[in-house]
């Protein structure tokens, strides 16, 4: 579910969506985020808030660490695999 929301949202250049590139994406936008998790604007924001997403500015924009936001998946309720 997340992996191919990010790799085929609107944003994405040719060139970060094209196998074996050079360039992988490290961040990715609240309403990416939003579209992968099924959350809303405000759950969002209140993650970033309360630091269970780690994020970063840009300008008055913020975009969310990819790695932060599948650790805060995983680490979910019910969301364990059998070993």
């Amino acid at each position: 579910m997340f992996t191919d929301t990010v790799a085929t949202t609107d944003r994405a250049s040719n060139h970060e969506s094209q196998p074996g590139s050079s360039f992988d994406r490290q961040v990715m936008t609240v309403k990416e985020f939003q579209q992968a998790f099924g959350v809303s604007e405000s759950y969002v924001y209140k993650l970033m808030g309360n630091g269970d997403v780690e994020y970063r500015k840009m300008g008055r924009k913020r975009a969310i660490v990819i790695e932060s936001a599948k650790a805060w998946f995983a680490n979910l309720p019910g969301n364990k695999r059998a070993a």
